[in-house]
């Protein structure tokens, strides 16, 4: 179910997120530095530069995982965190600052299992041009509508009414406060155009016309010169005076808000007493510390890896790309065609969402090595853990290669700089966590284990900000 905020509602939360995104990440920073500067060296922030949000959304998470130490503390069961308070905040800021989820999706952490997630909407107020009161102008979830003479202080011409034959005095009303020089009217006859000006007194002059024109009331008064004969519209165009007048048309912003339910995902994983002590003695290896790594590997990877389905869920009609080049075609020249396949997606993203550039892309295999021989491409030399990773850049856009997808699509994707604008949101309601290493629940003493969690919900908001390539064998028919 949805729901629309009102306009102080609305600014209430608009201030709400300002103070989120650059006081609070101020705060945060301050109570968790050291996760902080870790983040700022994260390989996050070697892809793009880092911002306020990040810094809150981490600390929100943070936040919540010392909610749930202090349950366990109050509920008798601090003894089963073990180790996790010392690494907790370390897993819960490297598992951000080391995946493709903020890449991907907004990251929106939610206070309750079933929470909320939210969009902005913007409406006008008013009917001006070609917009009638309530219409949308701006929603993410459907293409942008372009109002004209909306703003602008002039209203095109507009049928005020009809001739009618034997009858030559025409009277109406307009709007208020009317700006001089600017009222213009047409009556379009079979035997010509009548048509008159206003001359900024308040007079009315032209061919075939005349007559006045209050411009306080709005109120218009015309005769013509000889008899119409027929049906015909009388067309007026004006200008309303702004600086007189507070008749200016308003647009109101909204937040609408949808549901989200989050989920769990746990792992476990185990490791011998002896491996232990043969992998320490051997390598140096703490085989504990390694069995915590690969359990918070993984789970990021799944979590990304899920993140990506929704995507692909919501993507549009593919358009195909042949890699094998026309006849009498450079392989050099034809490499560089896939550039115009990928403009082609960014002007599909527009008419499906009425905005948006390709500035995220994932591809399979064998598109991402179709895309690493395309000028412009740099490889990144980045690993972010397993599963999903930070493949390189075209011309500036992130190209993430994920193996468990088709080799050969390519996934062109807009996500904007705010929350409001993504294609799938990411809510943890319980952040990424790590239990203590023991033996519990184990009947082998010389076996211990540890288990991963997250309890997160993951959604598709604006399947129309992604659209697909598939790189496709031989030569175009």
């Amino acid at each position: 179910m949805t729901a629309f905020k009102n306009h102080d509602q609305l600014l209430e939360q608009e201030h709400a997120e300002v103070d989120i995104n650059e006081r609070a990440a101020e705060n945060y920073f301050r109570k968790y530095r050291p996760q902080m500067e870790s983040l700022e060296l994260s390989p996050l922030a070697k892809i793009r530069s880092l911002v306020p949000g990040d810094y809150a959304i981490v600390g929100k998470q943070l936040d919540q995982w010392n909610q749930w130490e202090s349950f366990m503390h109050e509920s008798g069961n601090s003894s089963e965190l073990g180790m996790l308070p010392k690494i907790a905040n370390d897993i819960i800021t490297s598992s951000y600052g080391a995946s493709v989820i903020p890449l991907l999706s907004s990251v929106q952490p939610i206070d309750e299992e079933r929470g909320t997630v939210y969009f902005k909407q913007v409406r006008a107020e008013d009917t001006k041009g070609n917009m009638t009161a309530n219409d949308v102008l701006t929603d993410p979830r459907s293409p942008r509508a372009y109002a004209e003479h909306y703003a602008h202080e002039g209203t095109p011409y507009v049928d005020v009414g009809d001739t009618v034959a034997l009858t030559t005095n025409y009277t109406g009303t307009l709007t208020t406060d009317l700006r001089p020089n600017s009222v213009r009217i047409e009556i379009p006859l079979t035997t010509g155009t009548l048509s008159g000006l206003d001359d900024g007194k308040g007079g009315i002059a032209g061919i075939g016309l005349e007559g006045t024109i209050d411009y306080a009331t709005g109120d218009w008064d015309i005769n013509l010169r000889e008899d119409p004969a027929e049906t015909a519209d009388i067309l007026i165009s004006y200008g309303v005076n702004y600086e007189e007048s507070g008749n200016i048309p308003k647009i109101q912003s909204y937040i609408e808000s949808t549901g989200v339910e989050a989920e769990i995902f746990a792992l476990m994983s185990e490791v011998g007493l002896f491996k232990t002590w043969s992998m320490k003695k051997r390598f140096g290896i703490d085989a504990e510390d390694d069995m915590i790594a690969d359990l918070t590997n993984e789970m990021v990877s799944e979590i990304g890896t899920q993140i990506i389905r929704e995507l692909i869920k919501g993507s549009s009609t593919t358009q195909l790309w042949y890699e094998e080049p026309p006849d009498a075609i450079s392989w050099a020249s034809h490499i560089v065609t896939l550039k115009s396949a990928i403009s082609q997606a960014e002007r599909q993203i527009l008419d499906q969402a009425g905005r948006g550039v390709v500035n995220q892309i994932i591809a399979g295999p064998n598109a991402c090595a179709r895309l690493s021989e395309v000028p412009g491409f740099q490889r990144s030399g980045i690993v972010l853990g397993g599963g999903p990773e930070m493949y390189g850049t075209l011309d500036g856009v992130n190209v993430i290669r994920a193996t468990q997808i088709n080799t050969n699509k390519i996934y062109c994707i807009y996500k904007g700089t705010t929350k409001f604008d993504t294609p799938v949101v990411y809510a943890p309601y319980m952040p990424l966590y790590v239990s203590k290493v023991d033996n519990h629940g184990i009947d082998n003493p010389v076996k211990r284990h540890a288990v991963a969690a997250c309890w997160a919900g993951i959604k598709q908001v604006m399947g129309q900000f992604v659209t697909s390539i598939t790189v496709t064998p031989g030569q175009a028919p």
